[in-house]
């Protein structure tokens, strides 16, 4: 081919063809299309030294050297690096290098430079993706991970500032992210930024989810009387949205620029890339937040329920010790004049046992372990019939508003229990109010749906009746919240509160398997909001308010009644009431001695009266063998709680009662009664 013939050839060809006189040091032929890649034209090309000059210094380091040797073994090679052009701009070329050698030494060198700048880029882009994507894996801070974007665009965009701003939870306002190259004043000044048209770049683009340019601040009406773009020396504004998988606005990527200009192709397409990579960054900074926050709910609610069940036992050994303190008070009662100088003693004696027995009732409301009254209620009819006894209660200075639902909100429920739980709250709600101030009570209809109730551990799916209680006190501080509903957990003085309200509210609640939630920040007030599944049987009648049950004066002599406890001062003193008002009794301390004595007497017997929960087994467990043999038994179970053991089936037709611990003489002879009446 003549030397013709092969420049035609070289010129044609997308990259720079060139020939290199090793001993002359001197290129010999330089294409033209140096003149477009590189800015210099052929003729400027002179020495070896001229090209080394403008190669990039890392590469220098390592490239003339790697040259050198191979072109000294004869041996053809390639390589890339990074040149200077002359209008400062810095490109990648591969150079293919062959080399001619006379007599073992290298003479010529020919090759082709290529310009791969595009390609590398894309190489080096992904690459940095990928320690980006690395970093989001292993769960560095979201702060870091942000960075390592912002940085990642102004590396590719050149000129560019950029800035993350964060959607806040209500989605109504954009909040400082990360933003390195800004000056602090201006990221203070944009911090809080709302989501709204034209509140610039970023609120306009959060609040349309589609990407806004603004060429030039100056003058646009996005950016009116927004002084700290000025400061800052800010003229352009390209703006991102974040969103996550769903559509939903997680935050803005912006990109700056102090000289008024607008994006190419290449630009939108690595900011949407960034963005993207955004959206995963803090998508899954958001969950893992989520995560942990259900697992410190997870965490606060086994600790409670822990507390609850210490506190369940507790209480119903307690029980056992109040209740002869009772039974055999009553009795000595019985045997004194009413002048007796010792009568008020006794009196005393009895009154303490009736305190110690109210907090008892509110250990085992918080352990979930008191027999529930339930009926059938219109949650909206207890809270307006309950309003007037709150008016009595709470200082005048304080409004009690109730926005009631117009539609009747039945739920299956406890009235005396409920009532207790609003009075409970409004004392509370009292207390955090320094002087004047408003108490607000709602219901209303809420369905709660799979994926509310999985970011809410103990809820349960479904229609629900809502109950707010709210309230403008002082609130509560994080640290206060996370112990609220512990039991003898106080913030009052000593004397002014024994930290039981709220931990009887939370277990009354959660036995009538709902749900309390409080939401509260110091200085903006406290709303508790229950929710309690829905009852939709319009079959059963509404209740009316709870009244005591007349006492049974009638007795019934002669009756033989096994009673069985584990726990001997009680099984004791119920020997002594009951043979002290004429039955016949027959004890034992344990499941298997009363199997025994029921044996021995046949069908004899009139009334079982057991404990529900006994070491060698349940005191339910122990009638059904007894009731097999003697169908028409009746049993009275006395217990400080259930353990949700069923105590009744469609069988057994009315003859099972119950009483709880602890109870007075008085209410353990009566139940004997009414358990007696089924054998008449």
């Amino acid at each position: 081919m003549s030397n013709v013939q092969y420049r035609v050839l070289a010129e044609t060809i997308p990259g720079i063809t060139w020939e290199y006189n090793i001993p002359d040091d001197r290129w010999t032929y330089v294409s033209p299309q140096a003149k477009n890649i590189l800015g210099y034209a052929p003729e400027e090309w002179s020495d070896l030294e001229w090209w080394l000059a403008r190669m990039h210094a890392e590469d220098r380091e390592w490239a003339p050297a790697y040259c050198h040797q191979l072109t000294a073994r004869g041996e053809d090679h390639s390589f890339e690096y990074r040149f200077t052009t002359k209008d400062g701009r810095t490109v990648w070329l591969s150079d293919n290098v062959s080399v001619e050698m006379r007599d073992n030494q290298p003479v010529m060198m020919r090759g082709i430079m290529l310009d791969i700048t595009a390609s590398k880029r894309t190489e080096l882009r992904e690459r940095s993706r990928l320690t980006i994507l690395e970093k989001i894996a292993t769960n560095i801070k979201l702060e870091e991970q942000l960075e390592c974007l912002v940085h990642f665009i102004e590396q590719e965009c050149p000129g560019a500032l950029c800035s993350v701003l964060l959607a806040n939870e209500s989605g109504t306002h954009l909040l400082h992210g990360v933003a390195p190259s800004l000056p602090d004043f201006y990221n203070q000044a944009i911090n809080g930024l709302k989501i709204g048209q034209g509140m610039g770049s970023c609120g306009t683009a959060a609040f349309l989810h589609k990407r806004v340019v603004v060429e030039d601040i100056e003058g646009h009406p996005y950016w009116k009387g927004f002084k700290a773009a000025q400061e800052a020396e800010l003229r352009a504004c390209w703006s991102e949205p974040i969103l996550s998988p769903k559509g939903e606005l997680l935050g803005t990527f912006a990109t700056y620029h102090r000289t008024p200009c607008s994006p190419n192709r290449e630009e939108i397409v690595i900011i949407e890339s960034t963005a993207h990579l955004a959206s995963i960054a803090i998508g899954r900074a958001r969950d893992d937040e989520k995560r942990h926050n259900l697992e410190e709910q997870l965490r606060h609610m086994q600790k409670i329920d822990a507390i609850g069940q210490l506190t369940g036992g507790i209480a119903h050994d307690f029980n056992n010790m109040i209740t002869p303190i009772f039974v055999y008070a009553e009795m000595i009662k019985r045997t004194l004049a009413e002048d007796d100088p010792n009568l008020k003693k006794l009196n005393c004696l009895i009154s303490s046992a009736h305190k110690a027995k109210e907090l008892t009732q509110k250990l085992l409301s918080f352990s979930r372990k008191q027999k529930l009254e339930k009926n059938v209620l219109d949650l909206n009819e207890v809270v307006a019939s309950l309003q007037e006894l709150l008016r009595r209660t709470i200082r005048d200075n304080i409004v009690i508003e109730a926005r009631l639902t117009a539609e009747t909100a039945h739920v299956f429920a406890d009235r005396g229990q409920l009532e207790q739980v609003l009075v409970n709250l409004a004392v509370n709600a009292q207390d955090a109010i320094a002087v004047n101030g408003r108490i607000s009570l709602q219901t209303g209809h809420v369905m709660l749906d799979d994926e509310y109730v999985k970011m809410h551990p103990g809820m349960k799916s479904g229609a629900h009746i809502l109950l707010s209680f709210s309230d403008n006190g002082c609130g509560m501080s994080d640290e206060v919240l996370s112990h609220l509903f512990e039991p003898f957990y106080t913030t009052k003085t000593v004397g002014h509160g024994t930290g039981l309200g709220l931990a009887t509210a939370y277990g009354i609640i959660k036995q009538h398997d709902g749900y309390l939630q409080v939401k509260s920040r110091v200085g903006e007030g406290t709303t508790f909001t229950i929710y309690l599944p829905e009852h939709r049987d319009d079959s059963k009648p509404l209740s009316a308010p709870h009244t005591e049950t007349p006492q049974i004066s009638e007795k019934m002599n002669n009756k033989t009644i096994l009673i069985v406890d584990d726990n001997t001062m009680l099984l004791e003193m119920a020997v002594e009431l009951l043979e002290s008002d004429g039955y016949n009794v027959l004890c034992a301390d344990s499941p298997l001695k009363a199997r025994t004595i029921a044996h021995s007497q046949g069908a004899s017997l009139d009334l079982l009266v057991t404990d529900v929960v006994m070491p060698e087994s349940s005191g339910p467990e122990l009638y059904r063998q007894l009731a097999a043999k003697s169908p028409k038994l009746p049993v009275l179970y006395i217990s400080g709680y259930t353990f949700d053991v069923k105590l009744q089936n469609d069988s057994q037709n009315g003859k099972v009662k119950f009483l709880p611990k602890p109870f007075t003489s008085q209410q353990f002879l009566n139940s004997v009664q009414q358990a007696l009446k089924h054998t008449i």
